[in-house]
């Protein structure tokens, strides 16, 4: 007769191995399968193989769930449904780098609509099309074609990754990104992509435009003075940080009050204040956020 151990999990992940040994010490013989039910934003990260005995271990898939055979014991890991994350919130408020941190912890796809647009910018620069006409910039990007691939941005075949933080493309990137064609375009690629996998993107139109039906929204801000700080730490370009300051403030205002999705926190959207967090404080707030809605469902 198969006996059965049912665990919630909302630790993590070391946390998670070692529940997973004590139910197993405090069970032997009496229990041969144990389930572990896993939130959808705490999929089993499965570099946790390693700190099991990997004599005791052998590891097979089966359609989407991961299952182990520890001796006698088999865990089986449910993966739950595909699911959004949007993050949004004005320029250096921390937005991109949370992203990629909650993606890496999660295990998720991240998709950084920011440099889509820095992208099309920098093309628009390169080949010497007036962004200030925007007939000339929406015939040019009808047929551009884009590619994401490994983290990187690829315009009509070319890598264009490493000159989207350009200090001309910073300066230019909201009046590009003011278009309806371009962002047309864009929004259409982004939820094409969030629809294939869970993913989290980071913006200022994902939880009101891009994604207004996403599982967890968030607004990002924190102080312009610090925004502008560190973005001056990040730049590589021979810019002092009063001008930087000033361009954010400049920025702030053209992106709230643009025509075309203008930045709004979204209506349900947790907000977080990052102006004295770290980055894994602020993951650390998401997170918690993200488990006390699922919790309330």
């Amino acid at each position: 007769m198969e006996n059965k151990l049912y665990l919630d999990i909302e630790t993590n992940d070391s946390e998670i191995i070692n529940q997973i040994n004590k139910e197993i010490l405090e069970r032997e013989g009496s229990v041969n399968t144990i389930i572990i039910s896993i939130p959808s934003h705490k999929h089993f990260n499965k570099k946790l193989l390693s700190l099991i005995e990997d004599d005791c271990v052998a590891v097979y898939f089966h359609s989407d769930i991961l299952k182990e055979q520890l001796e006698q014991i088999i865990i089986t890991f449910i993966e739950n449904e595909k699911y959004n994350i949007a993050i949004d919130g004005p320029s250096g408020s921390g937005k991109s780098t949370i992203a990629k941190a909650l993606a890496s912890i999660l295990s998720i796809d991240y998709l950084d609509t920011g440099a889509m647009y820095r992208a099309i910018t920098y093309m628009l620069i390169k080949d010497k099309i007036d962004l200030h006409h925007e007939d000339s910039v929406c015939s040019y990007i009808a047929d551009l074609s884009m590619l994401i691939k490994n983290q990187r941005i690829y315009l009509d075949g070319k890598d264009v990754q490493d000159h989207l933080r350009d200090q001309i493309v910073t300066k230019n990137v909201s009046l590009v990104s003011g278009y309806e064609c371009v962002r047309s375009k864009l929004v259409e690629i982004q939820r094409r992509i969030s629809k294939e996998n869970s993913s989290i993107l980071d913006g200022r139109d994902i939880g009101t435009v891009v994604l207004p039906k996403a599982k967890y929204k968030f607004y990002l801000n924190a102080d312009v003075e610090i925004r502008a700080r560190r973005r001056f730490e990040e730049t590589k370009e021979d810019i002092s940080y009063e001008e930087i300051l000033k361009d954010i403030i400049k920025r702030d205002e053209h992106d709230k009050n643009r025509e075309i999705s203008p930045l709004r926190k979204a209506p349900g959207a947790v907000e977080i204040d990052s102006t004295s967090l770290s980055i894994s404080e602020v993951a650390d707030e998401i997170l918690k956020s993200m488990r006390a809605a699922d919790h309330y469902e």
